[in-house]
């Protein structure tokens, strides 16, 4: 996993590096952390050409996201919690250490685990967590006092964030 301290929100937060294999390569470097400190990111920090057209780009970007999202993914509603029933039918969900994609024993889209679990588990008091401050769509979301069942964080209050984060 990857963790980072956001300064804005005054928090750490942390995504999953999974399917990419970068800890693969850490455990082949044998790393157990990198760290970075990095200066505040702005619109500025990558130097557009036209700032103003950089701005009125992503808002009409951000508006097109608020608009569609209800009706294609519900990122923003239940986050990545509607991927697994569609890497199940796509062979793509890693199952038994990654030796197969789908659940031989769940045909279809019948995996339990889907954007409804996620509306459920997200009909309190959530929030969502983007990869940086203004992030859209904000795919990564939580659920305050939720207690780690397993490891050894159990029992521990924390937050619940989605599948394929924690």
């Amino acid at each position: 996993n990857f963790s980072w301290f956001v300064r804005g929100r005054n928090w750490a937060s942390s995504k999953q590096a999974g399917r990419g294999g970068i800890g693969t390569v850490f455990k082949d470097k044998n790393l157990k952390a990198l760290v970075c400190l990095s200066p505040k990111v702005t619109i500025n920090s990558n130097n557009p050409a036209d700032l103003e057209e950089a701005r009125k780009i992503g808002k009409m970007y951000s508006q097109e996201i608020i608009k569609l999202d209800p009706i294609q993914n519900e990122m923003r509603r239940v986050g990545t919690g509607h991927l697994p029933e569609i890497m199940n039918v796509t062979d793509l969900l890693p199952t038994e250490n990654f030796r197969f994609g789908m659940h031989k024993e769940i045909s279809g889209k019948e995996i339990p685990y889907s954007r409804e679990i996620m509306r459920t588990i997200y009909s309190g008091k959530e929030g969502a967590d983007g990869c940086w401050i203004g992030c859209t769509v904000s795919c990564s979301h939580y659920s305050e006092g939720h207690k780690v069942l397993t490891g050894p964080f159990k029992e521990i209050i924390r937050c619940r964030l989605t599948p394929c984060y924690c």
